[in-house]
């Protein structure tokens, strides 16, 4: 139940992440918020890895 959370967690976050990258490809924000992006990326990518992996099941 605590990895389902977590993984919840890290799956709103990139949908977060991916509309502020929109914007940005749009001109809404500024290109500044590229920083932003990549380090929110380099963010959730660490979660992910710190999210204890599923068994696959034979």
């Amino acid at each position: 139940m605590q990895q389902h959370k977590q993984q919840r967690r890290i799956a709103f976050a990139l949908h977060a992440l991916c509309v502020l990258v929109i914007l940005v490809a749009l001109g809404v924000l500024s290109a500044w918020w590229i920083i932003a992006v990549l380090i929110g990326w380099a963010l959730i990518g660490g979660a992910s890895t710190d999210a204890p992996q599923q068994e696959a099941k034979k």
